[in-house]
């Protein structure tokens, strides 16, 4: 039901995003706001307390939120609490997201690596990773010192694993069914 609810109300800003052609602050406002609520538990849980009366509910968001954001965005809190599904602004924030590089031809992809990379190869990896994919790319960084050296690649549902670790443990993998 979550991933439901999620493609349902993150389809609908989306659309309203689109006929208000805001869709880039929408985007940046609803992923700021998912962060500032995944950091802070206690605001979802303030929002979702059944015991807390919808006008104080309200109140909070205003006094957070009101002529700070896009009205759309707003509006759209105020909706999500209403209706109690603010508990799933992160599978609503994920659809937008999805929707939104649909739209405009991206895709975000991962690269885990031992070390950061420096400027010339982050720009041959989004290179390659453009002509693959066939879109544009939106590079995400992340270091992981236990993958010894290489890199993990992650998009749209694929993985490509070149990392030390992965072919060592292949390795010791080999060498232990061949002992045995």
């Amino acid at each position: 039901m979550a991933g439901l609810i999620g493609k349902n109300y993150g389809s609908a800003l989306f659309s309203i995003a689109m006929d208000e052609d805001k869709q880039d602050i929408i985007l940046s406002e609803l992923t700021a706001i998912n962060n500032i609520m995944n950091e802070n538990n206690d605001f979802i849980k303030l929002l979702n307390t059944p015991s807390i009366a919808m006008k104080e509910k309200m109140q909070v968001i205003s006094s957070a939120f009101e002529e700070r954001i896009d009205e759309n965005t707003y509006n759209f809190l105020c909706l999500l609490t209403e209706k109690g599904r603010i508990l799933y602004l992160n599978e609503i924030t994920d659809e937008y997201r999805r929707l939104y590089n649909n739209h405009y031809n991206l895709t975000e992809v991962k690269a885990t690596t031992a070390i950061k990379l420096s400027d010339d190869l982050k720009g041959k990896l989004v290179k390659k990773l453009e002509t693959i994919t066939g879109k544009k790319v939106t590079l995400i960084e992340e270091i992981n010192p236990d993958i010894i050296g290489g890199i993990i690649i992650d998009y749209d549902n694929t993985q490509i694993d070149a990392s030390v670790k992965t072919k060592l443990d292949g390795l010791r993998a080999q060498i232990r069914d061949m002992v045995v």
